[in-house]
């Protein structure tokens, strides 16, 4: 997972890449808010079954972004970290 964002304030904007190949395109953040150092946000991606929403709730600690995905299906439920590039 490749996660692009800016904070302004309290809003987030960005998009997130899942591995896909490529098939895969980048899905708009939306609902995005940043509170101290915890981060919240939702997605909504385009599938054959119809769009599906998707929560994410993370903490950054230091460089790292300690992500929780809360879905459906193959979008399951999901904990991990994610590290800054560069």
């Amino acid at each position: 997972v490749t996660l692009q964002v800016s904070g302004e304030g309290e809003e987030v904007k960005g998009a997130i890449l899942a591995a896909g190949g490529k098939k895969a395109s980048p899905v708009d953040i939306e609902e995005g808010n940043i509170a101290g150092n915890k981060i919240s946000f939702t997605s909504v991606a385009k599938t054959r079954k119809g769009d599906q929403t998707i929560h994410w709730e993370g903490t950054l600690e230091g460089s790292e972004l300690k992500m929780t995905r809360k879905g459906r299906g193959k979008q399951g439920n999901a904990e991990f970290t994610l590290k800054r590039a560069g």
